[in-house]
């Protein structure tokens, strides 16, 4: 390397080394400049008194140049280097730092998310990771419902909790959701802004970032925050709304897709009722809450005969007539099952089998006015009915509701029989003891 090429102090090789065998070089280089112009000195007409003088003005004053083109050739770009070295340095620490700040972000909402049992759970996860994201920034969670035809909010963080408030109604009108990518928008009023952000009533202009939410490989969810005209979000807060969307519609597609496994482990394919596994379930639930209850077994009366004469098809659709009508008739917290073939089982909680009577009737009558639009051949329905206080499992009570209904058809189908006495419409319930 020649002493009077500036070095590149970036280059990985020039180390401390490097830098002395320079300063060794050009103090040598400066030695045999001094040299050679004393001899020109000692040989030439000066006098001997006016020699040394010079000579030691001479070497002074090329000291000194020397000194400062070295500070300009070397040691400021060398200081200019080490700044700048620095500053990358730093730069690089920051970067290290805020992708720290970022994994960790993303993995404690992940474990979040991962505790989420239910929709509103996994809800409830995104308020407090959007808190946590921007508190200064209004955010709101928007999600479509289940006919995936209108959005809804369904979580909203920020300043006393007030969302941004979108309006967009359906995913089809929403720009993220449109192009399935994160959008910025500088200025609402902007040429190119989304138009929601400018129907907003009575709102002042912002800026806003818009994130897709994917459920089961679609996208009908959108994290929507906004902020101040010309204030976007900065990139490390957009990579976490990112993160959030990316986790929580995971999350939601695991919630539904387990909701939907359990609900059909526990629904009847054919009608829709809940079946023999779930009955179990529930109604240990209410024997563990020390709930009373009436159990019915209700059964199609000649099912066989109706299938054999109109066909299997046709046995199928009373079958689904006869669920709809216990659906629309019963109270809600009735439970319906299908128990298997014709024969359904009906639990009613917290009531006695004199007013279990009632709402059986009320089913009866209900299902003779459905069958008057002839949809399906007319039918009957036998019913046997039991306690809770007539058993201690559900088995032993469902076998004395079976002798009921087998007493109920011997007696000639189409009617009640509780615990081993038939019951009619002419009887006076108020006399009837469960």
């Amino acid at each position: 390397m020649m002493p009077w090429k500036r070095p590149d102090f970036t280059h990985r090789d020039f180390t401390h080394r490097g830098a002395v065998t320079i300063l060794f070089r050009l103090v040598a280089l400066l030695t045999v400049l001094y040299a050679v112009t004393a001899a020109f000195v000692w040989v030439g007409p000066l006098g001997s008194v006016g020699r040394v003088p010079f000579l030691i003005a001479h070497g002074v004053t090329l000291i000194v140049l020397a000194s400062a083109a070295g500070w300009i050739r070397f040691i400021t770009p060398r200081n200019q280097a080490m700044i700048a070295f620095r500053d990358q340095q730093l730069e690089h620490a920051a970067t290290l730092e805020q992708e720290a700040t970022e994994r960790d972000f993303a993995a404690r909402f992940t474990d979040a998310c991962d505790l989420a049992d239910t929709e509103p759970d996994a809800y409830d996860a995104v308020h407090r990771g959007l808190r946590l994201l921007g508190p200064d920034r209004p955010s709101e969670l928007l999600m479509a419902d289940s006919s995936r035809a209108n959005l809804r909010p369904v979580t909203v963080a920020g300043p006393d909790d007030v969302g941004p408030g979108c309006p967009v109604p359906s995913p089809s009108q929403c720009a993220a959701l449109r192009v399935g990518r994160t959008v910025l928008y500088e200025d609402s009023e902007a040429l190119d802004a989304c138009p929601q952000l400018r129907d907003r009533s009575g709102s002042e202009r912002c800026s806003a970032a818009c994130v897709p939410v994917n459920v089961l490989g679609r996208s009908i969810g959108v994290l929507h925050t906004v902020g101040e005209a010309g204030e976007t979000p900065p990139s490390s807060q957009v990579r976490g709304l990112e993160t959030i969307a990316r986790v929580a519609g995971a999350r939601v597609a695991m919630v539904r897709a387990l909701s939907e496994t359990e609900t059909a482990a526990g629904t009847d394919a054919l009608t829709g009722l809940m079946n023999r596994r779930q009955l179990e379930g529930r109604t240990r639930m209410l024997m563990r809450g020390s709930v009373d209850f009436a159990v019915v077994v209700a059964d199609l009366d000649y099912f066989r005969q109706l299938n054999d004469t109109h066909g299997r098809e046709t046995g199928d659709r009373a079958l689904r007539v006869f669920a709809e009508v216990c659906s629309a008739t019963l109270r809600p917290d009735d439970l319906v099952c299908r128990f298997g073939g014709e024969e359904f089982v009906l639990i009613f909680p917290r009531t006695s089998t004199k007013h279990a009577v009632t709402a059986v009737e009320r089913l009866r009558g209900a299902l003779a006015e459905r069958l008057l639009a002839g949809e399906v051949p007319s039918f009957t329905s036998s019913f046997g009915m039991a306690s809770s206080g007539d058993g201690e499992t559900l088995d032993e009570m469902l076998l004395v509701a079976d002798r009921a209904l087998y007493q109920a058809k011997a007696a000639g189908r189409d009617r009640i029989v509780i615990a081993g006495r038939a019951a009619s419409p002419e009887d006076e319930y108020d006399d009837i003891v469960g």
